[in-house]
């Protein structure tokens, strides 16, 4: 009769011990880079530096190279590596990341003009997203070679971003991010990185590499040979027990930047505001630059809103369509010029006279009329990507449009990009040579 009793301990005990290897388990599935598929494939006779092999990684930005003690030495790339100088930190596998100081920045989702400074990143998904309220430590070992000519403030910006998100960004770029985990590197041995921080959210990624701040990068030599480089190897991030922790660490909470999202998110962004102008006019007065001046220092461009800027006339004399659109377009210039905002955030129309405010019997009721109206949006820089290719391709600009589309591409869900495949307003596209490469794309996303 004591039998299922005695089980039912066992199974505690058992449940109990699973419990404390879940607990303590590291969620990057390859800490190391040791996994590749090439190695099982050959029988670990050689490997490529192709990122497809190593598993659990996804490779972000500008150039990396995987090293491994059993790469082809006649491979130019694995000499990069330079086996005889630089050694993993455990086992036969590193990261090697890079920085190109002088390479200017793509202008994506990221960085919204060309800016001096390009690298790498690596991203891995976790195994499981991390706990609400759970401590977890989280880690790398970097190793900075000693060079003489480095931007110093590099080393004090190499660290881990853990993300609610998949996080996206062209080839040449560097991520400016409002919250990192960082420390300043020696320069010449393996180093760790080790933070403590407490989940406000379920987590679920984690980018490492060097990131972009007001005081980094800020040396930009037209040469070359300022490659600087690093390596990274045996990362971690497990959870831990709280009261192990030296009385001395206070593990850092962290979300907050993903709930100032959520609370924008929450909050309706059809902002707009309206400015007027003289008859038969599309320059904007004095007084009405302070209408915009005052609507432009309220917006938090830090969530690089899309912006729409529809140009209104009156009924009075010929041409209104193009005059609503100069209308619309000298509103759009002066708001780039104080935010530095670029096309594809921008949406312009002219509309004419046909959507009046005010009678156009009155003067009162033209001079209401006379306006541009812009709409702070909540039209998705994805889809603004797209709408700027149909802009482009409707005016003519295919290189321009192709290169819209494949930003899309990039950012857009499976399903949408196969919908576009059947957008008769892509068909001015369908004949040029671009055309082949938005299909390479295609292929990549499904």
């Amino acid at each position: 009769m004591k039998m299922p009793h005695v089980k039912f301990i066992i199974l505690v005990f058992i449940l109990q011990g699973s419990y404390s290897e879940i607990s303590g388990q590291n969620l990057i599935s390859n800490p190391s880079f040791e996994q590749n598929k090439q190695l099982t494939r050959n029988n670990g006779l050689s490997v490529s530096s192709a990122f497809s092999n190593v598993p659990g990684w996804k490779l972000l930005g500008f150039q990396s190279f995987y090293c491994h003690c059993k790469a082809k030495p006649d491979n130019w790339e694995f000499s990069t590596c330079r086996s005889h100088l630089y050694s993993p930190k455990s086992g036969c596998a590193m990261i090697k990341m890079v920085y190109e100081e002088n390479g200017y920045s793509d202008p994506d989702l990221n960085s919204e003009v060309r800016l001096p400074g390009i690298t790498s990143y690596l991203e891995s998904k976790l195994t499981a997203p991390l706990e609400v309220g759970s401590v977890y430590e989280m880690s790398f070992w970097v190793y900075f070679p000693e060079d003489s000519i480095v931007e110093t403030s590099i080393l004090s910006n190499i660290g881990f971003l853990p993300s609610l998100h998949l996080i996206e960004m062209s080839s040449n770029n560097m991520l400016n991010v409002p919250k990192l985990f960082h420390d300043t590197i020696p320069q010449g041995q393996w180093f760790q990185i080790k933070k403590y921080i407490r989940a406000l959210c379920p987590l679920e990624y984690i980018v490492i590499g060097a990131f972009r701040n007001d005081y980094f990068p800020i040396v930009h030599r037209e040469t070359n040979s300022h490659y600087q480089f690093y390596f990274v190897d045996d990362v971690k991030v497990e959870k831990i027990k709280e009261d192990t922790l030296d009385a001395a660490i206070i593990p850092t909470p962290f979300c907050k930047f993903y709930e100032d999202e959520q609370t924008r998110l929450e909050v309706p962004l059809q902002k707009n505001i309206s400015i007027r102008f003289s008859s038969n006019s599309y320059t904007i007065s004095s007084d009405q630059q302070l209408v915009l001046d005052s609507f432009i220092n309220a917006i938090d461009e830090r969530w690089k809103p899309v912006y729409s800027v529809v140009g209104h006339t009156d009924d009075i004399g010929d041409g209104n369509d193009s005059l609503s659109l100069n209308r619309a377009f000298a509103t759009k210039s002066y708001i780039q010029q104080k935010l530095r905002v670029p096309d594809f955030r921008m949406i312009t129309f002219g509309v004419g006279s046909s959507y009046p405010v005010g009678s156009n019997y009155s003067e009162m009721g033209r001079s209401e009329n006379r306006r541009a109206t812009v709409t702070v949006t909540s039209l998705s820089k994805t889809m603004a990507y797209y709408r700027q290719c149909l802009e482009l391709a409707n005016k003519g600009n295919h290189t321009q449009a192709i290169s819209a589309l494949k930003q899309w591409i990039r950012t857009a869900k499976y399903y949408e990009v196969i919908f576009s495949l059947f957008d008769y307003r892509l068909d001015s596209l369908r004949n040029t040579p671009g055309w082949t490469g938005i299909l390479e794309e295609v292929k990549k996303q499904i």
